[in-house]
């Protein structure tokens, strides 16, 4: 390389590299020092992108070189070499290099740099729906500041500027969290019954929009277990049958969960009902752990919310799993789902856990939850019934199935439409051919008459107990009471526990009069 001695200072390396096989000549790489600086900004730089390589775009770069119009530049170069002309060379490479240019730009799709983001930063938006900008910034200073001091954990004044920060913003949060559910919770009390549309919108307010999706399962986690239906009991007949997925067996369960019903090999569906009640029960606890404040809601909105939020939870599918059940209303006290609506009213009363289930549904004017499902039950019942063959193909196969169902009741097996009939029989009615709301009302009507009739029992009772009591008060010695229980009832009084009950109260009765009298 020739150079004048004003530039031979400025090159700053010099290099040359090895020869290229396909030519004659050597690459040089030489830099100079440039005197004049110049500025560079962001507009002057070129948007310069990059190709994105995928498995797949192997064959589409060998379709595209073995194009026509690839393969006849290809043909067209190799008629034009000239062995003796070593002047043809570096246009060959170049031509070559174009062809396979020109079928990777095929190929290939670059992608642009997206561009840069400007240096002014946006402010960050609260994660909790109670916290203001103001105390995201000094979360935000807490935590550096935190940073800061486990670097230099000697230093006094920054360890006191931290402990200052945090101070201020616990007693700024817990302020905005108290007036956010304050203004949360008069809002919700003061709503009209109708007005669901702000009832909603106050539920939604709640919700964190932060969380993140389940990932989906793999192949593998999908087919993993594998249930025989049978009604046997017999645990080792199931296990002679073996599935595989490949080489791997798979293992036999019991138990399969299909949109949310879980059911057994059996084919019961009693254990569904378990899981969407403790579904539900963890629900209410949830609920109520996002309101701090759950105390000063009235109890009218607290019923809402379980009729909203919780009782669809229990009810889920219910107008299939429900038939499983036996309609007896003088035991559904019994049930998992009753349980948990009992226990859940309750603690919305704030009373003792083992009150009466008939006073708590009498108070709110609840009914019970397997009435939701009958209702429901008959819902789908007349959607069933409603359904002709051939209109809809998506529905015959649904139709065939509750034909064959109609089928097993005139043979007299048990199946899902004989439970409505039990219920029919029980509510007195002809037919199933009504209305919904006509069942729905004869429903509730049935149930007023069945408390109303459990409200005199136990008057009556209630009165025959105090006239035994009143002739208690006259006796003063402890065999006169235990021989007057007897001859009073002394065929239904052969409960121990019964037997204790009475004496403990007409001890209590005896003492109170005595004393009342003023004897020692």
């Amino acid at each position: 390389m020739l150079t004048t001695p004003n530039l031979f200072y400025c090159v700053q390396h010099f290099i040359v590299r090895s020869p290229v096989e396909l030519s004659d000549h050597c690459l040089l790489s030489v830099c100079f020092k440039s005197c004049t600086q110049r500025e560079t900004t962001l507009e002057s730089l070129s948007d310069v992108g990059k190709f994105q390589w995928e498995h797949s775009m192997s064959d589409n770069y060998h379709d595209a070189l073995l194009h026509k119009e690839s393969v006849n530049d290809i043909l067209d170069l190799m008629n034009n070499i000239d062995d003796e002309n070593c002047d043809d060379i570096d246009f060959l490479v170049s031509s070559v290099n174009k062809i396979y240019v020109n079928a990777a730009s095929q190929t290939l799709v670059l992608k642009k740099k997206s561009s840069r983001p400007s240096n002014k930063r946006k402010r960050a938006k609260p994660k909790k729906a109670w916290m203001s900008n103001d105390c995201l910034l000094l979360r935000k200073e807490v935590r550096s500041l935190g940073k800061r001091l486990q670097k230099d954990k000697n230093n006094a004044n920054l360890r006191q500027t931290y402990s200052n920060c945090v101070k201020h913003y616990n007693k700024q949060k817990k302020s905005l969290k108290a007036e956010f559910y304050r203004t949360f919770i008069s809002k919700l009390n003061s709503l009209e019954h109708k007005d669901s549309k702000s009832f909603w919108k106050s539920i939604n307010n709640l919700k964190n929009n932060h969380q993140q999706a389940p990932s989906p399962l793999s192949k593998q986690e999908w087919k993993t277990q594998t249930m025989i239906l049978s009604n046997s009991k017999n645990r080792s007949l199931l296990d002679k049958h073996y599935f595989y997925f490949g080489p791997q067996p798979l293992e036999s369960a019991t138990e399969y969960k299909y949109l949310g019903i879980v059911f057994n090999n059996r084919g019961k569906l009693n254990i569904a009902a378990e899981n969407l009640a403790d579904k539900a029960r963890k629900a209410y606890f949830a609920l109520k752990s996002k309101l701090p404040y759950s105390n000063c809601i009235a109890v009218e909105k607290w019923v809402r919310l379980f009729n909203s939020l919780i009782s669809p939870i229990m009810t889920y599918g219910s107008e299939i799993w429900i038939s499983d059940f036996n309609i007896n209303l003088d035991t559904a006290d019994k049930l998992p789902f009753e349980k948990v609506q009992n226990m859940i009213m309750k603690n919305i009363l704030g009373v003792h856990g083992k009150a009466s289930n008939l006073a708590l549904r009498t108070e709110l004017e609840l009914y019970p939850v397997c009435f939701i499902s009958y209702k429901l039950m008959f819902k789908y019942y007349a959607r069933l019934t409603d359904i002709e063959v051939g209109n809809n193909p998506k529905f015959d196969l649904l139709k065939s199935a509750f034909i064959e169902d109609k089928k097993l009741y005139t043979q007299k097996s048990s199946c899902w439409v004989q439970s409505l009939h039990k219920l029919k029989k029980l509510i007195n009615f002809d037919s199933l051919q009504i209305s919904h709301n006509v069942f729905e009302d004869s429903l509730k009507n049935f149930y007023k008459c069945k408390i109303l009739g459990q409200l005199e029992h136990i008057k009556s009772n209630n009165t025959d107990l105090r006239e035994k009591f009143d002739i208690f008060k006259n006796l003063n010695n402890d065999d006169d009471i235990k021989s007057t229980i007897y001859l009073l009832n002394p065929v239904n009084l052969v409960d121990t526990r019964q037997i204790c009950n009475y004496l403990s109260q007409a001890f209590e009765l005896r003492n109170k009069n005595l004393m009342s009298v003023g004897l020692p």
